[in-house]
């Protein structure tokens, strides 16, 4: 996990977007996992996905605070705009987001934050130039777990 960890730190840049603030906490959603608060948000700072776990339940001083974590980042890769999380109907993790500065949509799954699987669920290629895709993505699942993503292309 450390190798994973040094290859997320980026030097800081300003943004290229027109319009997008530097920062981090953008894009954020939220659900309750296992009776806990946990999130997943766009760090534009260092251009990849975070995550937080709140360290406290529903019975639990909130004073606990959230543990961070990385979900995904790549190097030299911008990932994780348009962040949407949601759970699967047996309590996995599903994440939809933007992955390539929004150049491709990306799928996410496990059993936590960390340690799932990521597919491209869509590379933006279409007739010979790469278009944007994945802004305002929105997951959703049927009772046997299989993800539909709607999505701006």
């Amino acid at each position: 996990m450390s190798e994973v960890a040094n290859e997320c730190k980026v030097p800081v840049r300003l943004s290229e977007i027109e319009g997008l603030p530097d920062g981090m906490g953008l894009f954020t959603s939220m659900v309750l996992l296992n009776d806990k608060p946990s999130l997943v948000y766009y760090d534009r700072l260092r251009r990849h996905l975070r995550g937080a776990t709140a360290r406290f339940g529903s019975t639990a001083a909130v004073s606990l605070g959230f543990e961070t974590q990385v979900v995904d980042c790549r190097p030299l890769e911008d990932v994780g705009q348009h962040a949407e999380l949601e759970l699967t109907p047996d309590g996995q993790v599903g994440i939809a987001y933007q992955g390539q500065a929004g150049q491709t949509l990306l799928y996410y799954q496990g059993a936590a934050l960390t340690g799932g699987e990521v597919e491209t669920v869509d590379d933006g290629l279409r007739e010979h130039r790469v278009h944007l895709v994945g802004a305002s993505a929105s997951l959703a699942f049927t009772a046997n777990n299989q993800p539909y993503i709607a999505y701006q292309d």
